[in-house]
């Protein structure tokens, strides 16, 4: 999936969550976990910069990029055909 993409689904929910194991940056909307392959490593202020996410949007959503994967969990990744 493109992450244009993630961050639609993300600005729809109103929930940004960062995470970061050992290989890789997840991004998630609060339902689900993306992988973030072949892109810088984003911070709050990287993420809202790059994507233009706007102070207002900011203000109505749930950010945050302090969280450690959930490792016990199952991970539901969304995969597309090319």
């Amino acid at each position: 999936m493109k992450i244009k993409k993630l961050i639609d689904l993300c600005k729809k929910r109103g929930c940004f969550y960062l995470f970061e194991d050992e290989r890789v940056q997840w991004l998630s909307d609060g339902v689900a976990l993306y992988p973030l392959y072949n892109v810088p490593e984003f911070d709050e202020e990287t993420l809202c910069r790059t994507f233009d996410i706007t102070e207002k949007q900011q203000e109505k959503s749930c950010l945050d990029t302090k969280c450690a994967c959930p490792l016990n969990t199952v991970l539901m990744i969304s995969r597309t055909a090319k």
